[in-house]
């Protein structure tokens, strides 16, 4: 099964659609847990074999430009894998030394995400009162002019954050309050700051396997990593308000994870979770780092739940924060998505996704067949 790729100039103006793609690449998220989320980014690059004098006026920074894939020959609808903004265009113009090919001219196009534009979008100080978080995030959203969500809203309504005086850019405000609640962060044409564990709306049933099966997307690469970064002994939480607050186990010397300008109300918080840090993290283990899917090799049916993983936040493909199982060689694998790189040229595509897995997700929530095991989880936030 082959794909291609929709690129579209001005999608919710005038469109244009792009010709002649050659590459298209898409990398979200994060690999690890404790690394921060970067911006959502894209490539488009283009060919044109007949040249031009001038690149395409509509191509210029902050157009729009959304990225769709569909399966290749069929007309079948096409899934929008990314919408973002433009950050660069480049236009490399080339004579081929064979005659009769046309002159070997290539577009290249950058696009960003939201969060990218909150990195170079500044707090200038702007003093961010303890509040419900849902009210803090409508004003990061009012004050840094890009989109900013939570999701689910009853979490964020309920939960409150620290007055904050936002010296840097409004992207380290977000992450920051992304490791305050242990949450995500989904970053397409608007950033949404998700919770700590995804709620039964999100989880999908979506299983990846190493065989061929219904209702399973096959891989052709899985990686399983011992991550230093991943392993701490001792959790030292200093709160913008506050004094630190300190979880260990063992004896010393520890291995400490620090986490600054956390943005927890109070001292009681702050404490629970550097306990829930700990309780995740206090155990070397070797897990299930990454897989690689080849979209070529799997029929358009076992795909399609693929991109249904963006629902309801944005990337295709790609989908932040959602709960998937892993077949490897007859043992099933519960994983949570922490980021995702699509690389495409014509006729073929290709997804890694970088997850983590459940043991360094406990959580205790009722009534769930993975998360709310007592005698396997712990205690925590």
């Amino acid at each position: 099964m082959q794909w291609t790729f929709d690129v579209t100039l001005d999608p919710n103006g005038s469109p244009t659609v792009l010709t002649n793609v050659q590459n298209v690449t898409v990398n979200t998220g994060r690999q690890a847990l404790m690394d921060n989320f970067k911006a959502t980014t894209a490539t488009i690059v283009c060919r044109y074999p007949n040249g031009y004098a001038s690149p395409i006026s509509g191509l210029i920074p902050g157009a729009q430009i959304s990225i769709a894939m569909k399966e290749l020959g069929t007309g079948s609808y096409a899934f929008d894998v990314f919408v973002g903004e433009i950050t660069d265009v480049e236009v490399e113009y080339g004579i081929p030394y064979v005659s009769n090919v046309g002159n070997d001219d290539y577009l290249t196009i950058s696009v960003e995400g939201a969060l990218a534009k909150l990195a170079r979008t500044n707090g200038n100080d702007y003093v961010m009162n303890a509040d419900y978080a849902d009210n803090q995030i409508a004003n990061a959203s009012t004050e840094s002019g890009v989109p900013i969500f939570g999701y689910p809203t009853y979490f964020f309504d309920t939960r409150e954050l620290a007055l904050k005086t936002v010296s840097g850019s409004w992207a380290d405000w977000l992450n920051n309050v992304a490791f305050t609640f242990a949450g995500r962060i989904d970053d397409n044409d608007n950033a949404v700051l998700i919770r700590n564990y995804q709620p039964s709306e999100v989880i999908t049933t979506q299983s990846f396997s190493d065989v061929t099966g219904t209702n399973k997307v096959q891989y052709d690469q899985i990686n399983f990593d011992t991550l230093a970064q991943n392993y701490y002994t001792q959790v030292t939480v200093v709160p913008v308000s506050g004094i630190e607050e300190i979880a260990s186990t063992g004896a010393p010397p520890y291995r400490n994870l620090q986490l600054d300008n956390n943005l927890s109300r109070t001292q009681a918080e702050a404490q629970d979770l550097a306990r829930l840090y700990l309780n995740n993290y206090d155990t070397p283990s070797l897990a299930l780092s990454s897989l690689h899917v080849n979209m070529n090799d799997n029929s358009a049916q076992y795909i399609k739940p693929i991109l249904d993983l963006v629902a309801p936040f944005g990337t295709v493909c790609l989908g932040v924060s959602r709960q998937v199982d892993v077949t490897f060689r007859g043992t099933t694998y519960t994983v949570i998505i922490e980021g995702a790189a699509l690389s495409a040229s014509p006729g073929q595509c290709g997804v890694t996704l970088y997850v983590s897995g459940a043991d360094l997700n406990a959580y205790l929530v009722l009534d769930d067949a993975v998360f709310g095991k007592l005698d396997s989880n712990k205690l925590g936030f």
